[in-house]
Protein backbone atom coordinates (compact mmCIF):
# COMPACT_ATOMS: atom_id res chain seq x y z
CA UNK A 1 0.00 0.00 0.00
CA UNK A 2 1.02 3.81 -0.63
CA UNK A 3 0.13 6.84 0.72
CA UNK A 4 1.30 9.79 -1.39
CA UNK A 5 0.59 13.43 -1.18
CA UNK A 6 1.31 14.88 -4.22
CA UNK A 7 1.21 18.72 -5.23
CA UNK A 8 -0.91 20.18 -7.40
CA UNK A 9 0.13 22.51 -10.04
CA UNK A 10 -2.89 23.88 -12.12
CA UNK A 11 -4.65 21.27 -11.86
CA UNK A 12 -2.64 18.17 -12.72
CA UNK A 13 -0.35 15.70 -10.61
CA UNK A 14 2.20 13.34 -12.48
CA UNK A 15 4.19 10.69 -10.80
CA UNK A 16 5.79 7.34 -11.97
CA UNK A 17 5.16 4.08 -10.53
CA UNK A 18 5.33 0.66 -11.86
CA UNK A 19 2.76 -2.09 -10.11
CA UNK A 20 5.00 -4.80 -9.26
CA UNK A 21 2.64 -7.58 -10.80
CA UNK A 22 -0.20 -7.56 -13.21
CA UNK A 23 -3.54 -7.46 -11.65
CA UNK A 24 -6.44 -5.52 -10.10
CA UNK A 25 -5.72 -2.10 -8.38
CA UNK A 26 -7.69 0.43 -6.29
CA UNK A 27 -6.56 4.07 -6.28
CA UNK A 28 -7.93 5.90 -3.64
CA UNK A 29 -8.04 9.73 -4.62
CA UNK A 30 -8.73 12.12 -1.65
CA UNK A 31 -8.82 16.19 -2.46
CA UNK A 32 -8.53 19.08 0.23
CA UNK A 33 -8.54 22.39 -1.13
CA UNK A 34 -7.45 25.92 1.03
CA UNK A 35 -11.38 25.70 2.44
CA UNK A 36 -10.77 22.75 3.83
CA UNK A 37 -13.33 20.85 1.94
CA UNK A 38 -12.58 17.52 1.11
CA UNK A 39 -13.25 15.38 -1.86
CA UNK A 40 -12.89 12.03 -2.63
CA UNK A 41 -12.72 9.21 -5.97
CA UNK A 42 -11.57 5.53 -5.93
CA UNK A 43 -10.18 4.70 -9.36
CA UNK A 44 -9.80 0.93 -10.26
CA UNK A 45 -6.83 -0.21 -12.73
CA UNK A 46 -6.24 -3.30 -13.80
CA UNK A 47 -2.37 -3.89 -14.91
CA UNK A 48 -2.40 -6.53 -17.83
CA UNK A 49 0.54 -8.77 -19.08
CA UNK A 50 2.77 -7.34 -21.51
CA UNK A 51 2.01 -9.73 -24.29
CA UNK A 52 5.04 -7.98 -26.65
CA UNK A 53 6.81 -10.07 -23.48
CA UNK A 54 5.34 -13.13 -23.86
CA UNK A 55 6.32 -13.11 -27.91
CA UNK A 56 9.70 -12.27 -27.30
CA UNK A 57 10.07 -14.83 -24.85
CA UNK A 58 8.60 -17.39 -27.21
CA UNK A 59 11.52 -16.45 -30.01
CA UNK A 60 14.24 -16.47 -27.37
CA UNK A 61 13.11 -19.98 -26.72
CA UNK A 62 13.03 -21.17 -29.92
CA UNK A 63 16.12 -19.51 -30.62
CA UNK A 64 17.41 -21.69 -27.83
CA UNK A 65 15.58 -24.72 -29.07
CA UNK A 66 17.36 -24.53 -32.71
CA UNK A 67 20.46 -23.30 -31.50
CA UNK A 68 21.06 -26.96 -29.53
CA UNK A 69 19.71 -28.69 -32.34
CA UNK A 70 22.02 -27.73 -34.90
CA UNK A 71 24.48 -28.19 -32.08
CA UNK A 72 23.58 -31.85 -31.71
CA UNK A 73 24.06 -32.59 -35.26
CA UNK A 74 26.97 -31.46 -35.66
CA UNK A 75 28.75 -33.12 -32.60
CA UNK A 76 26.84 -36.33 -33.06
CA UNK A 77 27.86 -36.25 -36.75
CA UNK A 78 31.19 -35.99 -35.80
CA UNK A 79 31.17 -38.65 -33.73
CA UNK A 80 30.18 -41.26 -36.48
CA UNK A 81 32.96 -40.71 -38.57
CA UNK A 82 35.84 -41.24 -35.51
Amino acid sequence: MLDIELPLSNGWVAWEYVFPIRGDYRLEVELADPQKEKAKKVFNLNIRENRLKLFYLGGFALLLFLFGFVAGRLFLHGDRHA
